[in-house]
């Protein structure tokens, strides 16, 4: 039995639906492409509704977002809702449960709105197995059900605009990632470069992992862009070797004794000390050895320095103890020789050889002194007194009067007893008032008052002499330093006084202090903790403890 040809008006039909259908497959593509395209998530939503729009025909669209805290749909896009309400209408909104109903069933869905008219096409956005969003189409007016064709194309354009979404947010995070990774990696290097040693990170088989600026230099290595090449031929043959050896002992033990190794920069040698340590992972495996090195050349200075100065406070001592001996005898004869008679010529010579063997001694012990003080070897034979009887007795001493100048003393009566070295102190006071009589050569008025305030006695002693200028007062207790003008010339010293005053009194926890002004005089001013008993003696030390 032949088959009957088609009726004119279904082929016609067939050949208009075939030819729909090619066209939203074309316009799926095409739409397809523009999503895909977009970089940015609101480009990618944008570009979704514009295409579902224009394939139902909508009028109006509205696009849900489910919120920050996974709750419900908010309300984050329209369009359409101005010409609607131009028309004296309200614009139509799902109600939260439908919302909750497409996003639990994920798929499109066509509902009535308000009237028999009014239709709307609910299609959700679906990212990563959750619905992220939902698009509202507003149909046009008695459209009712769309065609399953427009349904399958809307929920494909969902699919496509779900994926590109994802992968926007994908990059978005990557970037973030990349640009906090490049943050971390600056944040580094410019710790690295800034710290004065070198550092050289190295993995097992010797490629450089990392290096700063200061390694670099130390290594002569020109340029830093020198990462996973092997450091052995970067370096000079000596300090291949040795860093070798290094490199090899601290994979053996996991480290390696600090040791010096010279390098040559320009023609000149420097000395460098390279510590290492192994790199482990979170699991506590090896994966390579950091090197740091450090320029010696300071250290080597700064102890040169402090041997020299070692060995000039160890010769001052000697010589101080040397020339101890033979003044004690020349002292004990001229006193021997004193007790016969003699004329009165012999008798002023051996006055002359008494008093000059009197001024060595005193040179000698502070000498001494010094020499103590600098060693941390000065002994404070400490005792409960009270420094206004201190104070009385340096006072009374005739070598501190002259004929221009009237000493006078502030003692409150209430001052209190405390612990101090008696002879320290007396030693303390008698150069700060000597000096006060020697720099006042017009004479005057010199006071010591003492004064208790904040737990610290403060004894200060006054003169309105010639003065210190502010450059010189910052010299002023350095070991040897005496102020340079015509004013000093002709006042003996040895510039050793107030190095001993200061060394004293920070010795008993305290310090001494100067206010002066060039012509108008100076207030040195010792201060120290009021104490009621002898401080601690700490183990291995023969002094006390202050603090």
């Amino acid at each position: 039995m032949s088959e009957q040809p088609q009726p004119p008006e279904a082929a016609k039909s067939e050949a208009e639906a075939l030819r729909h259908a090619y066209e939203v497959s074309r316009f799926v593509q095409d739409r397809s492409r523009e999503i895909r395209g977009a970089k940015a998530s609101a480009d990618i939503v944008r570009a979704f509704a514009e295409a579902a729009r224009e394939l139902v025909g909508s009028g109006g669209t509205q696009f849900y977002l489910r919120d920050a805290a996974g709750g419900s749909m908010v309300l984050h896009k329209t369009t359409g809702d101005t010409t609607i309400r131009r028309l004296g209408a309200s614009p139509w909104r799902p109600p939260k449960d439908m919302l909750e109903w497409i996003a639990k069933e994920r798929r499109p869905a066509t509902v009535p709105g308000d009237s028999e008219r009014d239709w709307h096409t609910l299609v959700p956005l679906v990212v990563a197995g959750e619905v992220s969003g939902i698009l509202v189409l507003d149909l046009p007016q008695g459209a009712g059900e769309i065609a399953q064709q427009t349904v399958e194309a809307l929920s494909f354009l969902a699919e496509e605009a779900a994926a590109a979404i994802l992968a926007a947010e994908e990059r978005a995070r990557l970037d973030d990632e990349l640009g906090r990774i490049d943050m971390e990696r600056s944040f580094l290097a410019n710790i690295l470069d800034s710290i004065t040693n070198g550092i050289l990170v190295v993995d097992l088989d010797g490629r450089i992992l990392q290096i700063n600026r200061n390694a670099a230099a130390m290594l002569d290595i020109p340029s830093l862009d020198v990462l996973g090449q092997p450091f052995e031929p970067l370096v000079s043959e000596h300090v291949r070797v040795e860093l070798r050896a290094i490199f090899d002992e601290t994979l053996q033990a996991g480290f390696a004794m600090e040791r010096l190794v010279t390098t040559r920069l320009g023609g000149t040698e420097f000395p460098i000390a390279v510590g290492s340590s192994l790199l482990r992972d979170d699991a506590l495996q090896a994966f390579g050895c950091i090197l740091v090195f450090r320029d010696m050349t300071a250290s080597r200075e700064m102890d040169r320095l402090r041997k020299l100065d070692q060995m000039k406070s160890d010769f001052v001592a000697n010589v101080s103890h040397e020339l101890r001996t033979p003044l004690t005898s020349i002292k004990a004869y001229c006193e021997a020789l004193a007790g016969m008679p003699r004329t009165p010529k012999e008798m002023e010579f051996l006055q002359v050889i008494d008093e000059e063997g009197d001024r060595l001694i005193e040179l000698i012990e502070d000498l001494l002194d010094v020499s103590r003080i600098q060693s941390g070897t000065l002994r404070l034979n400490l005792e409960a007194g009270n420094p206004g009887e201190l104070v009385r007795e340096v006072l009374a001493m005739p070598k501190l009067h002259s004929d221009q100048h009237r000493i006078h003393a502030n003692i409150p009566a209430d001052l209190p007893e405390m612990v101090f070295d008696w002879n320290r102190m007396k030693e303390v006071l008698i150069n700060l008032v000597s000096n006060a009589v020697k720099y006042s050569p017009e004479g005057g008025e010199i006071a010591v008052t003492l004064s208790v305030a904040e737990g610290n006695l403060r004894i200060a002693v006054e003169d309105h002499g010639i003065g210190i200028s502010a450059a010189d007062q910052a010299s002023l207790f350095q070991q040897f330093f005496r102020v340079d003008g015509s004013l000093t010339a002709k006042v003996a010293g040895t510039g050793l006084g107030l190095a001993i005053t200061k060394g004293i009194a920070e010795a008993h926890g305290g310090t001494v202090t100067v206010r002066s002004e060039p012509g108008k005089g100076s207030v040195f001013t010792v201060i120290l903790p009021v104490r009621k008993e002898v401080p601690r003696v700490e183990a291995g030390t023969a002094q006390p403890k202050f603090g």
